[in-house]
C-alpha cells in the first residue's frame, strides 16, 4: 500500500508494536510515506494514484471471534491531528 523512498527499506517507514486491549492482543503499525491508493481496491483494472506524504494507523485485534482489522488513511497533517483520539478510542474496547 506505501512505497519505499530512494534508499530505504520498507522497515524505515513505519513502526509496529503490540498490547493488550482488555485482554486482546492487538498489533498496531504507524506508517507514513507515499501511498498507492486504487478504486475501487480490489478491482484487477483498477488505476493507481500515488499519493505522497500520506499516513496509516493500521491495527489487527486478535480475537477468539476472529481476526479484526481497523485503520486510517490520509493526509500525513491530518492522521497527525486525529491520531491521540484514535489511540483514545482503540484503548476504549472492552
Amino acid at each position: 500500500m506505501f512505497t519505499t523512498a530512494e534508499g530505504k527499506k520498507s522497515d524505515d517507514m513505519g513502526k509496529v508494536e503490540t498490547m493488550k486491549v482488555g485482554d486482546v492482543k492487538v498489533t498496531y503499525l504507524d506508517i507514513q510515506g507515499t501511498y498507492l491508493s486504487k478504486f475501487p481496491p480490489n478491482a484487477p483494472n483498477a488505476k493507481t494514484v500515488a499519493k505522497p506524504d500520506h499516513r496509516m494507523l493500521a491495527v489487527m485485534f486478535e480475537s477468539k471471534n476472529g481476526p479484526f482489522f481497523i485503520r486510517v488513511v490520509g493526509p500525513s497533517q491530518t492522521v497527525e491531528r486525529h491520531k491521540k483520539g484514535f489511540d483514545e478510542w482503540l484503548k476504549s474496547f472492552k
